[in-house]
């Protein structure tokens, strides 16, 4: 009897405690509804109404039955009746709609699902022809010529940055988009455009000098204002400046840079003798055993002498009577010049005493 009452009392605490758990547990409720549906072209537009006593993330699904391509719209509105859009879909493609909710963003429930085909398109689709296009590094912002009166939405990228417009050598990736009329479908394409590294070209001024005692600079012009380096040379050995006579190499270069090619030129250019006068007299003089006469001139530099008697050149200095001529050359690295001068080598009298020559002729002379 004992026993039975124990397990009476042992039953009774069991149930209360049942009851008491119960009632401390709010059951949770969470129902959605697709109240309406509608499809066009390229979009699937729906109301949908979900009911919860809890907290709970619910989101909008549409999957493509026939490529499982998804689209999703989360953190859909609780017990309101909202409407929600799905767009740039595909033409007469059938969906599949589904709402679904979790209450851990994790692990989500569908809780209600339709199934609905967009319509089918009455446009065309844009036949064009896009092709990559090519310039040349200008300074000046570049665009992918388009050659149509519809509206296309280009973008440019250059190593995957976003550029406003093309301006440096490189090449661009053009994402160009159309986004469709009453005629036309939707449409988009992916090009290139290359901007090719500009040539340096110098306007060389060809110009010979002539000496002055100062250094000489080359005159030249370019078609883009970038530092050229300019280096003289005389007989292969650099040298800082240009002022004797002579004729000098002149290397025109520059490094490059993002936008124009490395550019090396060679030119020359020559700094001529300058003209110098001279005074130079004709000289006449009386004939003496071995001497040599040579013209004196009023500057004090080299000089050659050529001398010539009847129009024949002379291989040593006249000394014998005769009118010979001399043409006096000045020998020096920056002036030039020469003239010509007279040279009259007279006889003299000879004296001798008669007597003395009487055995050679057999009588004395008178």
């Amino acid at each position: 009897m004992r026993k039975i009452r124990q397990f009476l009392l042992f039953s009774i605490l069991i149930i209360f405690s049942y009851l008491l758990i119960s009632c401390s547990i709010e059951k949770i409720e969470i129902s959605a509804t697709i109240t309406s549906i509608h499809a066009e072209e390229n979009s699937i537009s729906f109301y949908v109404t979900i009911l919860t006593n809890k907290e709970i993330d619910a989101k909008a699904e549409l999957e493509s039955t026939s490529t499982n391509q998804k689209y999703s719209i989360d953190s859909l509105i609780l017990n309101e009746t909202k409407e929600y859009l799905f767009d740039q879909l595909e033409a007469n493609e059938n969906y599949r709609l589904s709402i679904s909710y979790s209450m851990d963003k994790t692990s989500y429930i569908t809780i209600a699902q339709e199934y609905i085909q967009t319509k089918e398109s009455k446009r065309n689709p844009l036949e064009m022809d896009f092709s990559d296009q090519e310039y040349v590094f200008d300074g000046e912002g570049k665009t992918y010529l388009i050659d149509s009166s519809l509206e296309f939405d280009i973008q440019y990228t250059l190593n995957s940055i976003i550029v406003d417009k093309p301006v440096h050598a490189g090449v661009y990736d053009v994402f160009i988009s159309f986004a469709g009329n009453d005629e036309y479908l939707p449409y988009e394409i992916h090009k290139k455009l290359t901007i090719k590294k500009a040539s340096l070209e110098i306007n060389y001024k060809e110009k010979d000098y002539i000496y002055n005692g100062n250094s000489q600079k080359i005159e030249f012009s370019s078609n883009y204002n970038v530092p050229i380096a300019v280096t003289y040379y005389m007989n292969d050995v650099k040298v800082d400046s240009c002022i004797d006579a002579g004729t000098y190499n002149v290397v025109l270069s520059f490094e490059g840079n993002e936008d124009i090619d490395a550019f090396v030129e060679n030119h020359a250019f020559t700094i001529q003798k300058a003209n110098k006068d001279f005074i130079l007299e004709d000289i006449n003089v009386s004939y003496l055993e071995n001497y040599e006469i040579y013209p004196l001139i009023s500057e004090q530099m080299d000089y050659v002498i050529e001398y010539y008697l009847n129009g024949e050149i002379l291989s040593d200095k006249p000394y014998l009577p005769g009118e010979y001529s001399a043409v006096v050359h000045l020998n020096h690295k920056n002036y030039s010049g020469s003239k010509i001068c007279k040279i009259q080598i007279n006889k003299i009298d000879y004296f001798f005493d008669t007597k003395k020559l009487d055995f050679l002729f057999g009588e004395e002379i008178k």
